[in-house]
């Protein structure tokens, strides 16, 4: 169902409802962007080192729809039933304390949506804002602080300019009619800033028994936004001018005097408040659906997900964090259980049945031999959006979550299949699924393939490695020249004079810097010293990207000499082997994670939820069990 600002708080109890009851959650995003630079990557960085380029660009673009599709497991019919959600998202500031967020663009980005039929203007019109937890805080410590400053600052008489004082004079004697007479209130309109301000500073405190308020008076467009700030509502009898000719809401600003007791005036102030609050509730908008998402612990399923993940983190769970250890923290509190199909694609016992990881190819493969899909039907309920493989609703992030899911499932079942006896049906609770919890695929890396959330990291030895600076002139089959002695080697060109070259045979390693003959101005340096060099020069940041776009080719030779072919624009990164091969995954050992605790949510204390733990041990090929073979 495509939800917006509009349908978002009548549906927001099923939603929330169908997160606690179903049985995994697929999820997908769209973004305004994906590279905050023109740096291009470096296939020999580090999890830290690419985390802050994930970050870089989770903090500066912006995402725009979040597809969330609800797989539920029904044991008596043996089929899935899906209830799917694609909602637009936008940070509409709601009130005048409310962020007024700045985010980049990317044009080839926003081309890519239009292309694939994104509406921009029910995105900008009618997206659904969001708040995180520290600014929903933050707004509501506000609204208490401000009123304390307006009384002081309204207290201090102003000098009176010469062509104003005839309107204060004449503003006076009708305050001093209304008190005087029967009326109850007095609204003057058609003022300026200034005017208000002389009457809040220089009338109001001549008279203690009435109440001055700003309120504002408006053609309605948006209905969540009823004041224009925590000062300023809109009182009942208080009529809305007409609409524009622009078609766009018209705002004008009363300044009602009113007669009321004590105990009146602190009513209206409660009041006043409870508007506050309940505008700033409403501005949380669909950050409720990540909290929930993170109090019930279900399993969430992405394919190359670390982007989608950094940017809800970011936009509905706090500020990413400098450093790594932070982040993963921050990660296992709001999304406790992450399974990527991407890593799942790519690693065994998956990788040698896929030719393209791929989303749409890996729909396509999981239909055929030797996969199986079970039953997967729409819900059946009146006005429930659920999509169907036939659909092609492409780059639509409900229906990418949608078959995301879809291809899970069919994942699962063949793990279900290498079982002895065979297992029909693999739920993602399944021990067998456990193996893949919590670690993101990472794109362009050449020897890590995974950043483990819940664990530690891969570090491979780069003894084989050597980073080369050369002229500009210099060409690859310069640099296949100059490490010929050494064996088949693979380049990575980073710019016009800088690369990286990798040896196939590493027991050629120790001999490079030994033997090898530079030609003019070409300087070869092992990888630790420029890894050493770059700390001290405190490296630049290099973009990254989801698989979404360029090129990534990986075929398979053997585990020994491990070579990626990788293509991009400048058709500079080369290997001098014909084969190639998608490194495995290693053993690493487990360490105590640091005891960060995210101020926004709360681990989940549900059995099994949250931990990210798969067993009590860290093994190689992620526990894999022994009839994966």
């Amino acid at each position: 169902m495509e939800v917006t600002k509009d349908n978002f708080d009548d549906l927001l109890p099923e939603i929330l409802e169908g997160i606690e009851r179903c049985t995994f959650i697929a999820l997908d995003t769209e973004l305004t962007g994906l590279h905050p630079t023109d740096q291009k990557e470096n296939y020999f960085d580090s999890v830290e080192e690419r985390y802050k380029v994930l970050r870089k660009s989770a903090s500066q673009f912006l995402l725009v729809q979040f597809g969330l599709v609800l797989f539920f497991y029904d044991p008596v019919t043996d089929r899935f039933i899906h209830r799917a959600y694609n909602f637009y998202i936008f940070p509409k500031q709601f009130t005048t304390n409310a962020p007024n967020v700045r985010f980049l663009c990317e044009a080839s980005s926003l081309e890519f949506l239009a292309s694939w039929g994104f509406d921009f203007n029910k995105l900008i019109y009618k997206g659904i804002p969001y708040l995180t937890l520290a600014v929903e805080q933050k707004m509501k410590d506000t609204y208490d602080k401000k009123q304390l400053y307006l009384a002081e600052e309204n207290s201090t008489p102003l000098p009176v300019p010469e062509n104003l004082r005839k309107f204060m004079e004449e503003t006076q004697k009708q305050v001093k009619n209304l008190v005087s007479g029967e009326l109850k209130e007095l609204l003057l309109d058609d003022l300026n800033p200034f005017q208000r301000k002389l009457i809040f500073n220089n009338i109001k405190p001549k008279f203690n028994d009435l109440y001055f308020e700003t309120v504002l008076r408006e053609d309605d467009m948006d209905s969540s936004s009823v004041s224009e700030s925590d000062t300023e509502s809109s009182p009942a009898g208080v009529t809305k001018t007409p609409r524009a000719s622009t078609g766009r809401p018209t705002r004008s600003r009363i300044l009602r005097v009113a007669k009321m007791t004590e105990g009146e005036r602190k009513a209206r102030d409660d009041e006043k408040k409870k508007q506050a609050m309940v505008n700033i509730n409403k501005g949380v908008g669909f950050s409720k659906v990540i909290r929930k998402i993170s109090e019930s612990g279900k399993i969430c399923v992405g394919h190359n997900m670390i982007l989608d993940i950094a940017h809800s983190i970011h936009q509905f769970v706090d500020d990413l964090p400098e450093d790594l250890a932070t982040f993963k923290a921050l990660v296992q509190t709001a999304f406790p259980n992450l399974v990527d199909t991407k890593l799942m694609c790519c690693t065994h016992p998956f990788r040698e049945l896929f030719s393209s990881s791929v989303l749409g190819d890996v729909l396509k493969r999981v239909q055929d031999d030797p996969f199986s899909l079970p039953t997967i039907q729409k819900e059946g309920r009146e006005n429930s959006l659920s999509y169907e493989l036939s659909d092609l609703k492409s780059h639509e992030a409900g229906y990418d979550a949608f078959i995301t899911g879809v291809c899970f499932i069919g994942l699962c079942q063949h793990l279900g299949t290498l079982q002895t006896p065979k297992k029909k049906i693999v739920l993602p609770d399944s021990p067998l699924v456990m193996p893949f919890l919590n670690k993101l695929y990472l794109m362009r890396m050449l020897d890590i393939t995974y950043m483990n959330i819940s664990g530690t990291d891969l570090t491979p030895r780069r003894d084989h490695v050597f980073y080369v600076n050369c002229p500009k002139e210099s060409t690859t089959k310069t640099i296949l020249n100059l490490f010929s002695p050494f064996g088949q080697v693979q380049v990575f060109w980073q710019d016009d004079n800088n690369l990286f070259v990798s040896l196939n045979d590493k027991d050629q390693a120790a001999l490079v810097m030994k033997n090898i003959e530079c030609e003019g101005s070409i300087k070869v340096v092992p990888f630790c010293q420029y890894q050493k060099s770059l700390k001290e020069k405190k490296r630049p940041l290099h973009r990254d990207s989801p698989d979404r776009g360029g090129v990534y080719k990986v075929s398979e030779t053997s585990q020994e000499a491990p070579t990626a072919i990788i293509s991009n624009s400048s058709g500079r990164q080369h290997s001098s082997s014909e084969g190639s091969s998608s490194p495995p995954l290693e053993s690493v050992q487990k360490k105590k994670r640091p005891k960060t605790e995210s101020r926004s949510f709360k681990k989940s204390n549900k059995p099994g939820k949250g931990n990210g733990s798969t067993s009590k041990k860290e093994a190689a090929h992620f526990d894999e069990p022994s009839n994966w073979d």
